[in-house]
């Protein structure tokens, strides 16, 4: 019976390495945070970047915005960051699109941080964060912004690649936005869309950035969910085969 237990907690074991294994790769990709967002808002978008190399660090962080016309955000700003320079490369349309009655000729195309300071760097087995804040976010029901990392001995780490019916996983996946309607079912309306656009939309944008609480993401990441599950696991079947064991015991002394 001990024996029988112990095969079944080796295989338990097993599964579990798995599981956490799939989560700690999962961890190591550039991921958005929250994942989630609604439609015709503004928001604050944050992309953890760790750094999964051992011998170098990420200096340099670029996030590439969706260009397809039904994709695109037609104001964004970048969180300031300690240590890091920020450029902001913007692109003119052909034709320019409208937002709440507002014509907008010039969209954001590519955010980039770059360490300028000696300590400002993702060193090996970091990570940090970059954020942006802007919208209204389009009409779709997902978007997918490419995000580059350069490292501090010359390569360029991509996560550039967009999921398929052929390769629904890929090995680089780039961060995604999941965009869900409003409730009501209709575009969100917000007062900063036409006051942003009527005047400075980046001095708007950014008081905005600031006045207004960022949108934490309540639920537990990947990993840390796949470790509570593994120590449960580990747990309950530490119990299990301890129970087995005295029953066992005492199995073995009303027989004697």
């Amino acid at each position: 019976m001990v024996r029988t237990s112990s095969r079944l907690v080796v295989s338990l074991l097993c599964a579990i390495v798995l599981v956490v294994t799939g989560a700690l790769a999962a961890a190591a990709h550039v991921v958005l945070r929250p994942g989630s967002a609604t439609q015709g808002a503004f928001t604050k978008l944050t992309f953890h970047v760790p750094n999964e190399q051992d011998t170098s660090s990420t200096v340099k962080v670029k996030v590439v915005f969706p260009d397809a016309r039904a994709e695109l955000i037609p104001a964004a700003v970048a969180q300031t960051k300690t240590g890091w320079k920020i450029k902001i490369n913007k692109v003119r349309l052909d034709e320019p699109v409208i937002v709440e009655g507002h014509e907008i000729w010039e969209v954001v195309r590519s955010i980039t941080w770059t360490a300028v300071a000696g300590t400002a760097k993702i060193g090996p087995d970091q990570f940090d964060e970059v954020s942006v804040y802007g919208g209204p976010l389009p009409s779709v029901g997902k978007i997918y912004f490419k995000a580059y990392q350069y490292q501090s001995d010359g390569q360029v780490v991509a996560w550039d690649q967009i999921p398929s019916d052929s390769d629904p996983h890929p090995a680089h996946p780039a961060p995604a936005l999941t965009l869900t309607p409003p409730s009501g079912g209709t575009a969100q309306k917000s007062g900063m869309v036409g006051a942003g656009f009527a005047g400075d939309t980046a001095v708007r944008l950014t008081a905005a950035a600031e006045n207004t609480p960022a949108e934490r993401d309540e639920s537990p990441s990947m990993l840390a969910a796949s470790l509570s599950v593994a120590i449960l696991l580990a747990g309950g079947m530490g119990v299990g085969l301890l129970a087995g064991r005295r029953r066992w015991a005492r199995t073995r002394g009303n027989d004697a």
